[in-house]
């Protein structure tokens, strides 16, 4: 079976629910990092399960997670990192 993931590109400032229902994290694409962390949460707002943390002087490169979440898909990302996440 072939998934389909859908993909956002993250380069500004800001918090975003990605899914308001469960569903797989495949991917985060880091191509500029911030002097910040970027957080995932498997939740629809800040709190909940913290699916991870990217800290500030992570490398730039594709991680890959594969994992679900229950809940939904929430990225902090405050210092504006440049990033592209892929669900599905």
């Amino acid at each position: 079976m072939l998934n389909t993931f859908k993909y956002r590109a993250l380069e500004t400032t800001d918090a975003v629910l990605l899914k308001s229902s469960s569903g797989v994290l495949h991917s985060v694409i880091l191509s500029e990092t911030s002097a910040t962390p970027v957080v995932i949460w498997d939740s629809t707002g800040s709190g909940g399960n913290k699916i991870a943390t990217l800290k500030a002087s992570i490398a730039e490169g594709d991680y890959i997670f594969d994992c679900r979440f229950a809940k939904g898909l929430y990225i902090e990302n405050p210092g504006a990192s440049k990033l592209t996440v892929t669900y599905a």
